[in-house]
């Protein structure tokens, strides 16, 4: 398990997470053959990092989920970095849905349209076990995505976007609040937290043996 804990301006973040993960130079460019550049998606060294943690899980039988596709961005990002597994993301926005859909439905990553309310029901009697499910939907009711904790392997990485102050440059009170609570419940500090000058964040914790979230 890759325990990742920086912090730095957005440069000096890229250049550490590139030192240790140089794969990151072409799994962006076969990405951007694929998504096109946007103002609303993850920053360049958060992409790197998510390639990096994604890529530990790069073996058959491998689950990765993800919880806001919108363009396909971070999902093409975990597929190209980890091609074994298996990549499904969840995109409940016609719209969004099928521009993901044409963006990185041909190398194998399943778009659906359910909320992740709604795929956890359809999926509750499933034995299926994710190694990595990502996080970046509806931040303002995050707290209806910590279920997911409970479908995690042991071992497996509960990754989260916008885990950000409200005095950071991208704030986002809800997620910051709920994954700090998440935290003490747990008794533990993330595994995972990558943290830029302005206080905006990656956040992420490895499941333990016996640990639920109730």
């Amino acid at each position: 398990m890759i325990e990742l804990r920086i912090t730095g301006t957005r440069e000096e973040l890229l250049a550490v997470i590139v030192a240790a993960f140089p794969a990151w130079t072409n799994v962006e460019r076969r990405v951007r053959a694929l998504v096109g550049p946007h103002k609303k998606e993850v920053w360049v060294e958060q992409a790197a990092a998510i390639a990096m943690l994604a890529a530990q899980y790069n073996r058959a039988g491998a689950n990765v989920l993800e919880i806001g596709a919108n363009r396909g961005f971070t999902a093409g990002i975990m597929k190209i970095a980890a091609p074994h597994a298996k990549v499904t993301t969840l995109e409940p926005d016609k719209l969004r849905r099928r521009s993901a859909r044409q963006n990185i439905g041909p190398i194998g990553v399943s778009v659906r349209p359910e909320t992740s309310t709604a795929y956890l029901e359809l999926t509750a009697d499933d034995d299926i076990r994710y190694d990595l499910i990502f996080v970046d939907g509806d931040h303002k009711h995050i707290r209806a995505d910590l279920p997911w904790w409970n479908r995690l392997a042991v071992g497996g990485l509960f990754l989260h976007h916008d885990y950000s102050p409200p005095e950071s440059r991208r704030p986002c009170p809800p997620v910051y609040e709920a994954l700090n609570e998440f935290a003490a419940k747990m008794g533990r500090e993330p595994d995972v937290l990558v943290v830029d000058d302005s206080g905006t964040g990656l956040w992420g914790m490895y499941r333990r043996e016996g640990e639920a979230w109730e």
